[in-house]
């Protein structure tokens, strides 16, 4: 109990460093090998989600050397991805930064096809900074949390406990007593508490001991989101094993805003409403990504949350959730994209409004891709005056794939989707070929679509039939002459 009681204060206890924006400045110079490359530098919206933002795009010089600048009010985490690394730094508001990009290492055609890619995730290398640097603070804090960390979770793992946590704590708050960076102090503090969290056996409600602190939610603290997402981890299954059980069930079957912060209140025995409503939103994630509850109650719980929650930054969150989860809702707006065609032509989605669009995501690289093409060009032959084909083609050589097409004389419209293209994650591609048939209002109308070898032609025409639309030979559809 004593435990939990300091992971929770230590999880309320951060500080606010939010004020007026200051520019943050950004060079680098001798980085020829990655001369022509775009670079994105972005930070997470939010971390339920993890929804990116982008704070500067610049495109490197022929000299290797880029500069820029951008805006940002309180201290978060930075990510670039040039080729197979994730490359990070922490930001600060009015401070300069002169990076190191790491040896150039383009990802692989097969890199980009594999699903389960991840990128290799390094520190920037950032010159002319001093001891007190955010970067320097939480890289020398790693060099003493890391060890300890996976020693205490073996302990912990075998032995059930490990006596030395307390000792550690102290010996690491020794260290860091001249330190006085708020975030960084926060980020020590969430870490610290992460390992107290590890020693726990059971899972308790935070004490109201907690209300007479200074509590914050620090939504741009990685360290500290880790923490909570680690305490509130599906906290809707938690509360459904608790006293709490009918009182939450009313309240997402009724979509109740204030009947879901009175369970959440009652449980943590907490009335810090910008830390109830973050709660809540956690849980609404969770459920719907473990089927928990009804989907659509669910999401109108979350829409009248968005609606009542008063702090700009959380309802925030509560859109990107929503986002996520409507994305690729049949009966939604398919997501726009812009994408250059093998004649080098722009090419947008709203270019076929008034059509269908069986929209998919191929390469000739791969073999299930490859056999269904004829059936593509069958179906292009067939329903071409009303069902436009489109396949985005994940591809490094446009010039080899514009031969390739040329030769099977394969003629619908093909979209070049290179290494640096975002679409299939926008489209939530985990296999190729992926598809998506779109109706003539640019709304989803299967996603996903079967593809061609699985009756997609047969459930087409059903559609048209049902929407009394004529195919190209002038017969109702799903009617035979």
């Amino acid at each position: 109990m004593k435990t939990l009681r300091m992971v929770l204060f230590l999880l309320f206890l951060g500080t606010t460093f939010e004020g007026v924006a200051k520019e943050v400045a950004v060079s680098c110079h001798g980085a020829e090998a990655y001369a022509g490359m775009e670079l994105y530098f972005l930070t997470w919206q939010d971390m339920i989600t993890y929804k990116t933002d982008t704070l500067l795009k610049v495109t490197v010089k022929d000299d290797g050397s880029f500069e820029g600048a951008f805006d940002i009010d309180s201290p978060c985490k930075v990510l670039v991805y040039p080729g197979v690394y994730e490359v990070w730094f922490y930001a600060e508001p009015g401070k300069t930064y002169r990076i190191v990009l790491p040896p150039r290492k383009d990802k692989t055609m097969k890199d980009v096809l594999n699903p389960y890619f991840r990128p290799e995730k390094i520190p920037m290398g950032l010159l002319d900074t001093d001891e007190n640097d955010l970067n320097r603070l939480i890289a020398k804090f790693k060099t003493i949390y890391a060890p300890y960390f996976y020693r205490h979770a073996r302990l912990v793992y075998v032995d059930k406990k490990d006596t030395t946590l307390a000792t550690f704590i102290r010996s690491v708050r020794d260290t860091f007593a001249g330190v006085t960076n708020p975030f960084f102090l926060d980020y020590m503090n969430a870490r610290l508490a992460m390992v107290s969290v590890m020693n726990l056996r059971e899972r308790e409600p935070v004490l109201n001991e907690y209300r007479d602190f200074g509590k914050k939610v620090l939504l741009h603290n990685p360290a500290y989101m880790e923490l909570f997402d680690q305490i509130f981890n599906r906290y809707f299954d938690y509360l459904l094993g608790h006293t709490c059980r009918q009182e939450l069930i009313y309240a997402i079957d009724t979509g109740n805003y204030d009947s879901l912060v009175h369970v959440i209140k009652k449980d943590l025995a907490l009335g810090y409403d910008d830390f109830v409503d973050l709660v809540a939103l956690k849980g609404i994630y969770d459920a719907w990504y473990h089927k928990t509850f009804n989907r659509k109650k669910l999401l109108i719980l979350l829409d009248n949350f968005i609606a009542a929650i008063p702090n700009p930054e959380i309802r925030q969150t509560g859109e990107d959730i929503k986002e996520k989860f409507t994305r690729l809702q049949a009966g939604l707006k398919a997501p726009v994209f812009f994408l250059t065609d093998l004649s080098g032509k722009k090419v947008s989605l709203a270019d076929f409004k008034g059509k269908f669009v069986y929209l998919n995501f191929s390469s000739r690289l791969s073999y299930s891709s490859l056999r269904e093409f004829p059936l593509l060009k069958r179906l292009k032959d067939k329903y071409g005056n009303i069902l436009e084909i489109i396949t985005v083609a994940i591809e490094d050589q446009p010039s080899m794939l514009k031969e390739f097409v040329n030769n099977k004389a394969y003629d619908w419209i093909f979209l070049v989707c290179g290494d640096a293209c975002n679409l299939p994650v926008v489209y939530n591609v985990r296999a190729y070929p992926t598809y998506y048939l779109i109706g003539r209002d640019g709304k989803l109308i299967m996603s996903p679509a079967p593809p061609p070898t699985e009756n997609f032609e047969r459930r087409f025409r059903l559609l048209l039939q049902k929407k009394r639309i004529r195919t190209e030979a002038g017969l109702p559809a799903g009617i035979r002459q």
